[in-house]
């Protein structure tokens, strides 16, 4: 009973600290006026700062998370 107690708590730990973790995202931007796609990096941040800073940048009319 010990040992799946301990799993259980070891997999809620996980699964509260893996998403939170930071990574390097790739943001593609659409401008719809000369059907051009660009691409950027934004380096080391967690998913929702990533997806702010995406949606934030005016390069296109439609910006997403890669």
């Amino acid at each position: 009973m010990k040992k799946i107690l301990t799993l259980i708590t070891v997999a809620a730990a996980a699964a509260i600290v893996l998403p939170s973790c930071k990574k390097d995202w790739t943001c593609v931007c659409t401008d719809s006026s000369n059907n051009k796609t660009y691409e950027f990096q934004i380096n080391d941040a967690r998913k929702p700062e990533a997806k702010l800073s995406c949606e934030a940048f005016t390069w296109g009319d439609n910006c997403k998370l890669k």
